[in-house]
């Protein structure tokens, strides 16, 4: 599986400092996604930061639209809807499999790869 660039850039960073501040810059990737698709319809149960998940229907770059509160979280939504963008809906070992290539789980807190699973969750879903 050939990585992305916001992924292969994560994943040739080394060290945790490096790591982080991969993700945080790939955050400012992620379109704002608008007041008005930050519902609760469209937030994502689970995740300690608050996350947002709508789908594009108006045929933008991404299938996906995407926002959290936290920084780290952008930097995380950037990259899983960059790899959405280009292969479209993914099942969820097939979300796990992209992490671990990635050598995204590896750095994250558990709170944060917790969450992780529940927007995995909600991607599959639409699969």
């Amino acid at each position: 599986m050939t990585l992305p660039p916001l992924a292969a850039g994560v994943s040739e960073a080394r060290g945790w400092d490096n790591v982080m501040r991969h993700i945080m810059l790939a955050g400012k990737h992620l379109p704002v996604l608008p007041e008005s698709l930050r519902s609760a319809g469209n937030k994502i149960a689970g995740c300690q930061s608050n996350v947002w998940l709508d789908v594009n229907t108006e045929g933008g770059a991404s299938p996906f639209l995407a926002w959290s509160d936290s920084k780290v979280i952008r930097g995380l939504l950037a990259v899983m809807l960059e790899k959405a963008a280009l292969n479209g809906p993914l099942t969820i070992a097939e979300w796990q499999e992209f992490l671990q290539q990635a050598g995204l789980e590896r750095y994250l807190s558990e709170s944060r790869t917790s969450g992780l699973r529940y927007v995995i969750a909600a991607l599959a879903d639409l699969k």
